[in-house]
This record gives C-alpha cells, sequence and structure tokens, in this order.
C-alpha cells in the first residue's frame, strides 16, 4: 500500500489490458505501481521534449521573444468584461423586442381591411 494523495482514473478495456502487460513484464505488484512508473516516465518524456530553447541575439525569433518578455502582465478586467457583456445581451435582447412588436404590428395593420363609412 501506498501513503498520500492519489489518482482514479476511468481508463479504456485496452489501456487497462496494456497496463497489465507492462506490469506483468516489469513485475510490479501492483496496477497502480506500474501507472505510476508510466505516468513518471511520461511526464519526463514530455518535459525533457518540450524545453525551451534560448533564443540569442541574432536568431530571427529575438526580437519577437524580447518583445514578449517586456509587455506587462496585468489582469483581465472581468468585471468590466462582465457588465460589457451584461449590457450587450440586454441591448440585444431589447432589440429582439422591438423587432417582435414591429412584425407583430405590421401583421395586425395587413389583416385590418379598411373600413368604409356609410353615408
Amino acid at each position: 500500500m501506498s501513503a498520500g494523495p492519489f489518482l482514479s482514473i476511468k481508463a479504456p478495456r485496452a489501456l487497462l489490458d496494456r497496463l497489465d502487460a507492462y506490469r506483468y513484464a516489469t513485475r510490479t505488484r501492483s496496477r497502480a505501481e506500474a501507472a505510476r512508473e508510466l505516468l513518471d516516465r511520461a511526464l519526463d518524456a514530455f518535459f525533457e521534449a518540450s524545453r525551451a530553447e534560448p533564443v540569442r541575439r541574432g536568431d530571427p525569433d529575438y526580437a519577437l521573444v524580447r518583445a514578449r518578455r517586456r509587455q506587462p502582465a496585468e489582469a483581465l478586467p472581468i468585471r468590466e468584461t462582465e457588465a460589457r457583456l451584461a449590457r450587450l445581451k440586454k441591448m440585444r435582447n431589447q432589440d429582439r423586442g422591438e423587432l417582435i412588436i414591429e412584425a407583430v404590428r405590421k401583421k395586425d395593420e395587413a389583416d385590418v381591411s379598411p373600413v368604409k363609412a356609410s353615408p
């Protein structure tokens, strides 16, 4: 039994079969131990392959990378964005309501036949 936090995942039967084959081949005691080993190896390989390469003066991307590093990192104005989105939705709904009212009014005008006055 291992101590500490654990991870419970749902996996397809084919993946569990491959995990069992790995477990038997490496003679690990449990599926969990085999999964930990494989996950550790996969993450190590991922981070090894995705290391950032240093950009040096004279490289084609040097100016771009330098400009990105100098850009200020500001927090997103969530409250302002939410308020603006709410205003836009309200305006859109009002426009839809006005269009519906206008369409009903036109339909009513078309349905009403002119009444002739009698002398």
